[in-house]
């Protein structure tokens, strides 16, 4: 049985850890709690879910889709998903990666290691290819689902039809 107590404590020091690493060159975002959605801070919740997104924006316009995505995730009950990014820096759409990837991976690693999940939701093509390999020898199923901006600020996908891609999914576990 999983601690849930334990879980958070160890999120809590691998947040403060990464908040830490800042500087006048780097900043770090993670997702917020808010509303009922727990955010970096959620533990997987009874169906044991993560959520995966590739790096953290610094345009503005994505603070609306993220708030849109965690009303999504209240309607789905998934208030306790884990949310996270492969890159917790912050930077511009297409930016450069960090010279450090390997640490992103390291903390990602990390978290995967506390939260335990069964179901990796990855938000996007990119962050799905890079933990497919990652994940090829654990018994953790990855889906990718599109990236929340792509449904709510560039609607390239319908919100129902966004959450029926979910539902489905979580049919199968």
């Amino acid at each position: 049985m999983i601690d849930k107590k334990r879980q958070l404590e160890e999120l809590k020091n691998l947040e403060k850890e990464i908040k830490d690493k800042e500087d006048k060159n780097t900043k770090y975002w993670l997702f917020k709690t808010e509303n009922g959605v727990q955010g970096f801070m959620g533990t997987g919740g009874k169906k044991q879910i993560m959520f995966v997104g590739e790096r953290p924006s610094s345009e503005k316009k994505g603070v609306v889709a993220w708030k849109k995505f965690y009303g999504v995730l209240k309607d789905l009950d998934l208030q306790e998903s884990h949310l996270t990014d492969l890159i917790k820096s912050i930077a511009k759409v297409g930016g450069s990666l960090p010279d450090d990837l390997f640490e992103d991976c390291r903390i990602l690693s990390r978290e995967i290691a506390i939260v335990k999940p069964r179901l990796i939701f990855t938000l996007g093509t990119k962050v799905h290819n890079h933990l497919l390999f990652y994940l090829a020898e654990k018994e953790i199923k990855a889906v990718e689902i599109y990236h929340y901006s792509y449904v709510f600020r560039r609607n390239k996908v319908t919100p129902k039809a966004y959450k029926k891609q979910i539902q489905d999914e979580l049919k199968l576990l």
